[in-house]
């Protein structure tokens, strides 16, 4: 599973003053509003992701089903082919 490089959310120092205090304040819930979006994104890709995969899964099971089907359809007819040769070349 590989990470993806998400900022971090930021470590401040304590303010000296309320100026100082409420600007770094700021500064910090910008920074976390950034990381919170980057992470929504990630997650909303991955669920994306997922349901593609998942879709694939489905499809290929179905035509698996389907490729079996049709083998035991050819055999049969392969079947019913050697028979109705057997009544002809008599």
């Amino acid at each position: 599973m590989t990470k993806t490089p998400y900022p971090r959310f930021p470590r401040t120092e304590p303010a000296k003053n309320s100026v100082e205090a409420a600007a770094k304040i700021g500064r910090a819930i910008g920074k976390a509003g950034v990381v919170a979006k980057a992470l929504g994104e990630g997650i909303s890709e991955g669920k994306v992701e997922a349901e593609i995969q998942r879709e694939s899964l489905v499809m290929s099971e179905e035509l698996t089903r389907q490729a079996e089907a049709l083998t035991e359809e050819l055999g049969e007819w392969d079947g019913r082919l050697e028979g109705s040769k057997g009544l002809t070349e008599d």
